[in-house]
């Protein structure tokens, strides 16, 4: 399953989407700016449903762009595979670099992320 692109809303210091929207299609990748700063985001149902935030770059590879397949999350760039619900890495060459969690709050049907969380991201060493 492949990734929808979503606009998202960004006010008083909060990043926002539609919960709904990340239900329907499973996976949902959008892009926060702010000035010159341009941040790739991600959000999916696990499968235990839960609904789970992060930062959209598999780091070594510099792969943007997921897929779900099964209980898997995969990078197309180089194709290393995660759990979906653990981000335990399960195969290919970039295993310890996950899509980077941000925690979110979903409240009523919206998933609200901390802008300040995404500004102060870093990749990992």
């Amino acid at each position: 399953m492949k990734e929808v692109f979503i606009e998202p809303k960004v006010d008083g210091g909060k990043i926002t989407i539609s919960a709904e929207e990340v239900r329907k299609n499973k996976l949902v990748a959008f892009d926060f700016k702010s000035g010159n700063k341009s941040v790739p985001l991600t959000a999916w149902v696990s499968p235990s449903g839960a609904i789970k935030t992060a930062i959209r770059v598999c780091e070594p590879c510099n792969g943007y762009s997921f897929r779900l397949e099964g209980k898997d999350i995969i990078c197309n760039t180089c194709g290393t595979k995660w759990d979906l619900e653990t981000l335990k890495g399960i195969s290919g060459g970039c295993t310890k670099y996950p899509p980077d969690v941000i925690l979110s709050l979903v409240a009523a049907d919206t998933i609200v992320v901390e802008e300040a969380a995404v500004v102060a991201w870093s990749p990992r060493p």
